[in-house]
């Protein structure tokens, strides 16, 4: 899940203590970033940054907000490394100066989990996941959003690194937490609905898939959201393990559309379009979408397990001999 901006918290200090301008232009940062203005945010937070040094200190709480903010907009602007090194440089300030389990402490452990997961960085990723969630389970509760919004993440983790039961698991206990506690329309709940579905389509053994519930909880997640590409995605993965090629075909072509040309994410979608034009008999096609794919995935260095399995999948299928 993104990088989320901080807003001052209640209780912890009071902002009209600090000078107005600064908070003036924390908010406005945080309206640009909301708007999609992601370079105008980015800049006027480096700017707020500097000034909150030099007026506040480096540990002051807005600090360390605007410290986070600022690795957000680094994140949104695909500038990963930067964004890693400073919610490192982050979560290490707010445990010292707001102790381990403080909320905004527990938010900067999740951002930087998302930073490694871009990175790459699986394994990093899944073990800051599972502190996270243990440590926010006993402070905010089993059923917080914050919470449940590291559930995702976690099963997520689980799912990239190959532990595709625990991943399953994990998701089957998320959505109906999500249902009882934000509803069925919920953002979160729409996600955890395609993250299920994603898993029942993709488990390692055949035997075990459910592609028929796949569907239906992906066609609810695409219902929900119809703009929203990784949902469509699912629903196109759900479509080809049902055998439903040219349905495949559509869905996964729609969710590349959605998303940006070079985003590594579509590698998924690319092996899964490989495989659905190979069954239709378009093997010219296939070839191309295979190829893409590879490029997407090796230019993300990504070490997630499942896409390696995907990619194996659909190699096989087209008789693509690869030296890896």
């Amino acid at each position: 899940m993104p990088g989320r901006s901080l807003s001052p918290p209640q209780g912890i200090d009071n902002p009209a203590d600090d000078p107005d301008t600064l908070l003036s232009m924390m908010n406005l940062a945080t309206s640009y970033a909301a708007a999609g203005r992601t370079q105008e945010a980015l800049q006027l937070r480096e700017e707020t940054l500097q000034l909150m040094k030099a007026k506040l200190g480096p540990e002051h709480v807005n600090t360390l907000m605007s410290m986070s903010n600022l690795g957000a907009s680094y994140y949104a602007a695909g500038r990963t490394q930067e964004a890693l090194q400073l919610r490192e440089e982050t979560l290490q300030l707010m445990k010292a100066k707001l102790g381990p389990d403080h909320p905004l402490t527990l938010l900067g452990m999740a951002n930087l989990a998302n930073c490694y997961n871009t990175a790459g960085r699986t394994q990093e990723a899944l073990q800051l996941r599972e502190e996270t969630l243990q440590l926010m389970k006993a402070k905010l509760g089993p059923d917080h959003p914050d919470t449940l919004g590291s559930m995702i993440n976690l099963a997520n983790s689980y799912a990239a690194a190959g532990r595709t039961q625990e991943a399953l698991q994990l998701r089957e206990e998320t959505l109906q937490l999500m249902k009882a506690k934000l509803g069925p329309d919920h953002p979160y709940t729409l996600m955890s609905v395609s993250n299920l579905a994603s898993s029942l389509a993709s488990l390692p053994d055949a035997k075990l898939r459910d592609p028929q519930r796949a569907m239906d909880l992906a066609a609810k997640a695409v219902a929900g959201d119809p703009k929203n590409a990784d949902f469509r995605d699912t629903l196109g993965t759900a479509r080809y393990r049902a055998g439903d090629w040219k349905g495949a075909i559509a869905d996964l072509e729609q969710a590349l559309r959605l998303r940006k040309a070079d985003d590594s994410a579509n590698s998924s979608a690319g092996f899964f379009l490989a495989m659905a034009y190979w069954q239709v008999g378009d093997k010219a096609k296939a070839r191309e979408w295979f190829d893409k794919s590879v490029v997407w995935m090796d230019k993300s260095k990504n070490d997630d397990a499942e896409l390696k399995r995907f990619r194996a999948e659909a190699a096989e299928l087209l008789v693509v001999k690869e030296n890896r």
